[in-house]
């Protein structure tokens, strides 16, 4: 996929994902689609979100059906069988910045892996380094997951380098490490990554 170096994909602000009836993987399909996105819309294919979210077709309708009860697309369906459907998306105040780099990370990373970096990333933005310690309960209560949603996809992350983990007095903490970077950063003047401690 071509892309332009700093333009990036708008992801809204997703969190207490159990109240709004969504799942976390969700995030990974939403910013695929809206990857697409034009003036007028986009209108990629199943198929084609699937590859970009790196999942399965099935999963993509299942997905975009949730999205759309939750009101973060809008879906016009339609009529015609080969004809895509066209997606148009709500204007939303809070959102982060999700480079188009984004979807060239490692094929290792799973969906799951995936989105579990696009939750930490949106937790960091709103707590940079200033933020009081949390524990991997307090941050799934956060996003409105369970503890083994957070826990496995994160260990995974810091086995493969996207995390770093490091024991402290404080604490545990956990950093998003330089692996990937992200356009925009909201604790230092130059690019660096926020840090999550956790107890």
């Amino acid at each position: 996929m071509n892309y332009v170096n700093g333009q990036f994909v708008v992801l809204p602000q997703i969190l207490a994902m159990d109240q709004l009836k969504i799942k976390y993987t969700d995030l990974m399909v939403y910013i695929s689609v809206r990857s697409f996105n034009g003036w007028q819309g986009c209108y990629p294919s199943y198929e084609t979100i699937a590859k970009r979210a790196h999942c399965s077709r099935s999963y993509v309708i299942e997905s975009l059906n949730r999205l759309e009860q939750a009101c973060f697309i809008e879906v016009e369906r339609s009529e015609k069988k080969k004809e895509s459907n066209k997606y148009r998306f709500p204007k939303f105040h809070n959102f982060e910045h999700i480079p188009y780099s984004f979807f060239k990370l490692g094929v290792e990373l799973t969906i799951y892996e995936r989105s579990m970096l696009l939750c930490l990333r949106q937790i960091l933005r709103y707590h940079g380094k200033g933020m009081s310690i949390m524990t991997i309960t307090d941050i799934a209560k956060r996003l409105g997951l369970s503890y083994r949603q957070v826990y496995k996809p994160l260990t995974s992350l810091i086995d493969k380098g996207y995390v770093v983990y490091k024991r402290e007095r404080s604490g545990k903490t956990y950093t998003l490490a330089d692996k990937f970077e992200w356009i925009f950063d909201y604790t230092k003047p130059k690019p660096s990554f926020g840090t999550l401690k956790v107890a």
